[in-house]
């Protein structure tokens, strides 16, 4: 995810939030001048948290596609329980034969991970949403 935070962060600036159940990982991402907090992503109580009306993009980069699968998931069942759109999805997976299942679950564009890394899955998310994370007035 670093590769991939990185690129964004010169392409959006600094509006991103990068998420590690590890302290020593977010620790070190801080000292380093990116803003990581420390959260489990398949938390549901993390979600209610962070309110599903201000998540816009989320880059599910996790490294078990099982937990990409079902953060998706849950972030498509919170947004239709509360008639909104879940915004932009993106994930990686490890094996071409999950892509499907992750697409079937709102995902908008997936990487395979062995194909594709950081920044090239990073250059797909600046490609599918253009120059400014302000569009169609969010």
């Amino acid at each position: 995810g670093t590769g991939a935070y990185e690129t964004l962060k010169e392409q959006y600036g600094d509006v991103l939030i990068g998420v590690s159940s590890n302290p020593d990982i977010v620790e070190r991402h801080r000292k380093e001048g990116r803003n990581v907090i420390l959260a489990y992503a398949t938390d549901d109580d993390f979600w209610a948290r962070v309110g599903q009306g201000k998540v816009r993009i989320a880059l599910l980069a996790m490294r078990h596609y099982e937990e990409n699968l079902n953060v998706a998931q849950r972030l498509q069942e919170k947004a239709q329980e509360l008639g909104r759109s879940p915004g932009d999805i993106f994930a990686v997976a490890d094996y071409p034969e999950q892509v499907q299942s992750l697409k079937e679950a709102g995902v908008q564009s997936v990487w395979e991970f062995d194909t594709e890394a950081g920044m090239g899955f990073a250059k797909e998310v600046i490609t599918q949403l253009g120059d400014d994370l302000s569009r169609n007035g969010q």
